[in-house]
């Protein structure tokens, strides 16, 4: 009964919380969370030297999605590593935050997990306009739900202070 009455009360407090969710708020979410095209190049065991290798056939030019197709132990080698457009929460957190520091066209430094290494490529970072609406309203929706969080905190901790509650 006691969890009925805390979602009856939550939903009445959220209906009258002043939260307001703009596109400007939504845009500044995409900047800090946009969505990325990525190329991997993965290698489970790599031998001895085969990333430098790799790194200077780079250097040489030979185009990235070529050097994946050629060396990559990964299944995404048969698109050329291409893992599509993608958000933050579709893209191991490793390589999306690499990715997101990289500028469009540029390959990274070896990125080392438990199981492997991986070079990552930034292939695309779409602005916020061009930004698929289904992204946009995943932002959204975890906006809101973060703003309704801090709010009932905030009520919360308000009930706590006039000794009204006794735990959240």
């Amino acid at each position: 009964m006691d969890h009925i009455l805390y979602t009856k009360w939550q939903q009445w407090q959220l209906s009258k919380a002043p939260i307001a969710i703009t596109e400007t708020a939504i845009a500044k979410q995409y900047a800090e969370n946009p969505m990325l095209r990525i190329r991997v190049l993965s290698l489970k065991k790599p031998k001895n030297g085969q990333i430098s290798k790799i790194q200077k056939s780079l250097k040489l030019g030979i185009p990235f999605a070529k050097l994946v197709v050629m060396h990559s132990d990964d299944l995404s080698a048969r698109w050329q590593g291409d893992f599509g457009l993608r958000g933050r929460h579709e893209i191991p957190p490793a390589l999306y935050q690499v990715a997101k520091g990289l500028r469009v066209g540029q390959v990274s430094n070896p990125v080392w997990s438990h199981a492997s290494v991986q070079l990552v490529q930034l292939v695309e970072r779409p602005t916020f306009e061009k930004a698929p609406e289904t992204y946009k309203a995943y932002l959204r929706h975890t906006r809101q739900l973060d703003s309704e969080a801090r709010y009932l905190q905030s009520v919360i901790t308000d009930l706590k202070q006039h000794k009204m509650v006794d735990k959240p």
